[in-house]
């Protein structure tokens, strides 16, 4: 294997330990009311930093996944 493939090959294992940011609104079960909206790489980790700003407990929030670009072009 030459220096180019292997360089190649490091590239595709770096691409994918990358993480597709995707952006939620997390809502308040109790409340049934939005709390925060961002962009993160998980609804799990949407729900944990929304509850670290919020104060809310993690397990009374649910991160919808929302498609901003889908949204625009309808």
């Amino acid at each position: 294997m030459n220096g180019n493939q292997r360089g190649q090959n490091n590239e595709n294992l770096i691409e994918k330990e990358f993480f597709k940011m995707k952006t939620f609104i997390v809502y308040d079960l109790d409340s049934k009311m939005p709390v925060a909206v961002g962009e993160q790489v998980s609804a799990e980790t949407a729900r944990y930093c929304a509850s670290v700003v919020t104060g809310i407990f993690h397990e009374n929030l649910l991160a919808e996944e929302i498609d901003l670009e889908e949204q625009i072009t309808h």
